[in-house]
């Protein structure tokens, strides 16, 4: 994420040295993303996945055609995908594998923004948020009336 801002923030405030930074970093990310063979760094995590499709996808869809970010993002948002696709059980609507800095064992009783994709996927209802539904209409109703200030 800090990559995309000083990246995307480094070009709107032409500020050479911010973007260099972000894509610097974001060149540091790449390489470690193809040492540690098509995964993510903080792989472990159903928490840590979903913020990092969430900052990839920003790479992708933000930056311009010279961004070693943008150049990068499809790739590697595809890699993840495809490791995602392999650890998501559709029976238990959850990841499985071995997650050491997770924020909860079960995505079936919390929120994760990993879940949050899958349900852009695969639908509401083939996906973890089905309990967890009434939280999601209570942030966008939070989100809704801040919109309108």
């Amino acid at each position: 994420m800090s990559a995309f801002q000083a990246s995307w923030a480094g070009r709107r405030l032409q500020d050479s040295n911010m973007t260099h930074s972000g894509e610097s970093l974001g060149q540091e990310i790449i390489d470690l993303f193809a040492i540690s063979t098509n995964t993510l760094s903080e792989f472990n995590s159903a928490t840590y996945t979903g913020v990092s499709l969430w900052a990839l996808s920003l790479w992708d869809k933000y930056l311009p055609s010279e961004s070693v970010l943008k150049a990068n993002a499809p790739m590697m948002i595809r890699c993840t995908w495809e490791t995602v696709g392999e650890l998501w059980h559709p029976q238990l609507k959850n990841l499985a594998g071995s997650w050491d800095r997770t924020y909860g064992w079960d995505m079936n009783r919390y929120v994760s923004l990993i879940a949050l994709h899958i349900w852009n996927i695969v639908g509401k209802e083939f996906s973890s948020l089905t309990k967890s539904v009434r939280f999601i209409y209570l942030c966008s109703g939070i989100h809704q009336m801040l919109n309108t200030l």
